[in-house]
């Protein structure tokens, strides 16, 4: 009597929970996967580009600050405007104050971009960095019905510039900082218009 042996086809099929990934489905993950990366990554440089934007412009508006009270007081306090000198390496504005018997002398030095200041028996002393432009421009104490020009400037009967006829300066710089792996730079700008108080006294 034959035996007989019966044989099975059965093939083990995967549970749901133990399927591999399909290579598309591989592809989907690392295209979503990188993505993400790079808008974190975009994200992060901007956040650190505007803090370090920010920085900037907090430490230049400080310094011009700074600057523009210190400028202020000693031209209130001037009694006159002795000399105003500007060509291609920088500009010099030096004032007297007869009555304390002080001279100040502002330069600034186009190719360092400093504004220093050195008054009489005082060390000279840096006012500005990262200045890259410094302007002054003079008027009598004349007012004009003009809204470019509300006051006469300083100028002498042929009309040339006088500056010891100045009793109001205008002063105008402009400072500027690189931002840190950019070539972009940020910028801050002054003006000032100043009377002097004591001009006119001996």
């Amino acid at each position: 009597m034959k035996s007989r042996i019966q044989t099975s086809s059965y093939s083990p099929r995967a549970l749901p929970g133990n399927r591999g990934f399909s290579l598309v489905e591989m592809a989907v993950t690392l295209g979503v996967g990188s993505l993400v990366l790079v808008v974190i990554g975009m994200l992060s440089f901007c956040g650190m580009r505007s803090f370090l934007i920010m920085g900037n412009c907090v430490t230049l508006d400080d310094k011009s600050r700074i600057a523009a009270d210190q400028i202020t007081r000693d031209l209130r306090q001037a009694t006159q405007v002795l000399r105003y000198e500007a060509d291609a390496d920088g500009k010099r504005l030096v004032l007297t104050n007869s009555v304390q018997g002080v001279l100040v002398d502002y330069v600034w030095n186009a190719e360092t971009r400093t504004l220093t200041c050195e008054k009489t028996d005082q060390p000279q002393f840096t006012c500005l960095n990262d200045c890259d432009a410094w302007e002054a421009t003079f008027f009598q104490n004349i007012p004009l019905a003009s809204v470019s020009s509300p006051y006469l400037p300083a100028t002498n009967v042929i009309g040339g510039a006088d500056v010891n006829l100045a009793r109001i300066v205008s002063l105008s710089w402009k400072c500027s900082r690189p931002v840190t792996g950019s070539n972009t730079k940020t910028e801050s700008a002054q003006t000032l218009q100043i009377a002097l108080r004591n001009a006119g006294q001996p």
